[in-house]
């Protein structure tokens, strides 16, 4: 079963592995809930398309290289802007 964060993205920047050479993306983003976090979210995965803006993002748990357990981004769903209160349309 997947677990959902709303996600905002400021800014995301192509990187490429030391060891690899694989290309992948790191997104500057807030992470929304209970508490507020400020940090970076690494997708490795070409098929997911990400930019700037306000996400629900869907993670699965899985085991990395290292056999550490950790969550990975399986997709990312653009959330709509709602209306401010007291703002004319």
């Amino acid at each position: 079963m997947a677990m959902k964060k709303l996600v905002t993205i400021l800014e995301v920047e192509e990187r490429t592995a030391k060891k690899s050479g694989n290309k992948y993306r790191v997104a500057q983003c807030i992470v929304k809930g209970e508490n507020v976090r400020v940090g970076e979210l690494m997708v490795f995965k070409p098929e997911i398309a990400v930019k700037a803006g306000d996400f629900e993002a869907e993670f699965d748990v899985t085991v990395n290289f290292e056999r550490q357990v950790s969550a990975e981004l399986i997709a990312l769903n653009p959330v709509k802007a709602s209306a401010r209160p007291g703002a004319s349309a």
